[in-house]
């Protein structure tokens, strides 16, 4: 949450320290900088901040069940060389609106799993 964007958006909302700021909004305050168009169709939105291959193997049995198109926003040298996902680079507004309207979003980031609970959406983490 350190990242360039971020304070711009969390900034007036604090009183106070926060250890971090995921859940001080509520889903609908977030949705408020969720600007990013994402595809109409189900997808799986894949962040994987570690290397696990078997993480990787698990998102590709997921996409043979349903057939769902994978995004990645790619923080992993595995995401950026897999040429069958679709990758999108972005910011705070994309990372948002993309974990927003996925079907499914699988992660091991605590901040892709917080934003999974605060929007209700499927994931594994």
């Amino acid at each position: 949450m350190q990242r360039a964007g971020w304070s711009a958006i969390v900034k007036p909302y604090y009183t106070k320290s926060v250890l971090d700021p995921t859940l001080l909004l509520s889903a609908k305050e977030w949705g408020k900088y969720c600007e990013f168009e994402i595809p109409k169709e189900p997808y799986i939105l894949v962040y994987f901040l570690g290397e696990k291959s078997e993480h990787r193997r698990a998102v590709e049995k997921i996409q043979k069940l349903t057939n769902w198109k994978i995004i990645s926003l790619p923080a992993a040298y595995l995401e950026m060389e897999n040429n069958d996902y679709k990758k999108v680079w972005g910011g705070p507004k994309e990372f948002l609106s993309l974990i927003r309207g996925a079907a499914l979003i699988c992660t091991d980031s605590f901040h892709g799993t917080m934003f999974s609970i605060n929007f209700q959406r499927n994931f594994f983490s």
